[in-house]
């Protein structure tokens, strides 16, 4: 659906109207306080636009440990901050899964959970559904409320989202509330651009010998134990092995083979050490309990 997403509608909307109150464009920065790893790709590498209207974003364990420590210091604000009356109760759903469905009037489904996505996908591109005019498709279970990096409970997060919906719902007059007067026009503002498909990583630029790598990638996958664990630096096991048949990386990264090939005398424990330093770094494996979960987190 080639509209803006509400992030950057609302940075147009705040960023006009700074502007309209005389700060210099240069002098405005605005920055998106998240957790999810959407939105953070959504601003760094937009679909159907340049660049994104937001600054920057701020990932939220950044800000979680600052903001816990003044809570554990009873500390108040003696003024409630100033925000702008545009949140809706239609607004607090819309993060959750049929939060966006609801609004459209012809045939919508709304799905979530990545393997539910990828299956309904795989449905559609093997033509066993048709006519449906509006997918809604979320990644995470229960949509934003079960995001990876949230730390409360995904199903009561719902509820309390879906409570404070109908206390927004039981105070709202007939105001029809729009970000739009004023500041941003929807027609001009509201629409992506063209959205060109990104193309996908080669193993080769021959098709052949492509083949041929794909065919020692599955072999790999044979012997990676496919925990997804990143400790060799890759997110997963199958990105290790496309790394490795690109000459990007070694088997010996993986710290379960290289157990294997310590107990064969193909490795030393030492030079096992050694290149879990180079992916990582010395420091990282020194001792810090300042990190999160450590002792002294929040000092």
């Amino acid at each position: 659906m080639r509209v803006n997403p509400p992030i950057d509608m609302t940075a147009m909307y705040y960023r006009e109207k700074l502007k309209t109150a005389g700060i210099p464009e240069e002098q405005i920065g605005l920055f998106y306080a998240t957790p999810c790893a959407a939105k953070i790709a959504a601003v760094k590498s937009p679909v159907g636009e340049i660049k994104s209207a937001v600054t920057g974003v701020i990932n939220i364990d950044f800000l979680y440990n600052r903001i816990l420590k003044f809570l554990s210091l009873k500390y108040t604000e003696t003024e409630p901050p100033q925000t702008d009356d545009l949140l809706t109760s239609r607004g607090i759903l819309w993060s959750l899964t049929r939060g966006e469905v609801t609004h459209f009037s012809g045939r919508g489904l709304a799905i979530d959970g990545i393997k539910n996505v990828n299956e309904f996908l795989e449905n559609i591109e093997n033509e066993k559904l048709d006519k449906v005019d509006f997918l809604e498709l979320r990644a995470c279970d229960e949509s934003c409320a079960g995001g990876i990096l949230i730390r409360g409970n995904r199903f009561l997060t719902v509820e309390r989202l879906k409570n404070r919906s109908e206390e927004y719902g039981a105070r709202e007059d007939d105001r029809n509330l729009k970000m739009d007067e004023g500041f941003i026009d929807i027609n001009e503002h509201g629409f992506l651009g063209n959205i060109e498909p990104r193309p996908m990583g080669k193993l080769d630029e021959d098709l052949s010998i492509a083949l041929r790598k794909m065919e020692r990638k599955r072999r790999l996958m044979c012997f990676l134990p496919g925990f997804d664990c990143a400790a060799c630096g890759a997110p997963d096991c199958q990105t290790l092995s496309e790394d490795i048949v690109k000459g990007e990386a070694q088997i010996s990264q993986c710290i379960f083979m290289q157990q294997q090939m310590i107990k064969q005398n193909l490795l030393s424990q030492d030079h096992a050490f050694r290149i879990t330093e180079n992916i990582w770094g010395a420091e990282r494996l020194e001792k810090n309990c300042n990190k999160m979960g450590a002792e002294d987190e929040n000092n």
